[in-house]
């Protein structure tokens, strides 16, 4: 699934903040709260947008926390507290 000589962008730990969401634009995180863009969020670094299972930040089809931008499965996102700074 994944080969380390093709290109890859690393990252598996990261906060992020929603700037768009998927078909239908409403989301659920995995706490069962309504996700909406501008909200920070942590994730399992796993995903399953493309029909197979991949690890954020070690794959080659998913780009991890050093991208410029991520496609997250909202059911594995959690919030940040607003008073949590991002870096942390």
């Amino acid at each position: 699934m994944f080969e380390a000589g093709d290109d890859t962008v690393m990252g598996h730990e990261f906060c992020v903040e929603i700037i768009d969401l998927g078909p239908g634009g409403s989301a659920t995180s995995a706490v069962g709260t309504a996700l909406s863009v501008g909200d920070r969020v942590c994730s399992l670094p796993v995903s399953a947008a493309t029909g197979t299972i991949h690890a954020i930040g070690y794959s080659n089809v998913l780009p991890g926390g050093y991208a410029e931008r991520l496609v997250l499965d909202a059911g594995l996102c959690l919030p940040v507290h607003p008073d949590v700074p991002t870096e942390l």
